[in-house]
């Protein structure tokens, strides 16, 4: 699967307040220009999977995030997966990306529904 852009909102709903240089920016412009994301399947059975490997039926979704600007850029990931009695669990994740770099900033298995996904309080260290 390829690098796709932020604005995939079929997969990823970005709901941000963007915020470099003191200036604070309308939704989209820094992830739009400077994040790319690539989603990845990986079943059970892979090195890679973050499913324990007697869940074989279970799929992990990877999520990894490349930054080409020239500056860093950070923000917050969070998804619902559901526990063992179907409760939704919210988790959060934190990232940093320096330029050129690709972070994988999430890896959960089995999450509850695409439509969890959120990416927030994306901001840079420097203009670009």
């Amino acid at each position: 699967m390829s690098y796709r852009k932020m604005a995939l909102a079929a997969f990823l709903t970005l709901s941000t307040t963007l915020s470099f240089g003191g200036e604070s920016e309308q939704s989209g412009s820094v992830a739009d220009r400077c994040l790319d994301w690539k989603v990845d399947s990986i079943p059970s059975d892979s090195d890679a999977s973050s499913c324990s490997f007697y869940n074989p039926e279970k799929t992990s979704t990877r999520f990894l995030v490349r930054n080409h600007c020239s500056s860093e850029v950070s923000g917050v990931f969070t998804y619902y997966k559901t526990d063992a009695g179907q409760r939704p669990i919210l988790s959060m994740h934190p990232f940093a990306v320096k330029p050129g770099q690709v972070v994988e900033v999430a890896n959960p298995c089995s999450m509850s529904s695409p439509e969890s996904i959120q990416v927030s309080q994306v901001s840079m260290n420097s203009a670009v």
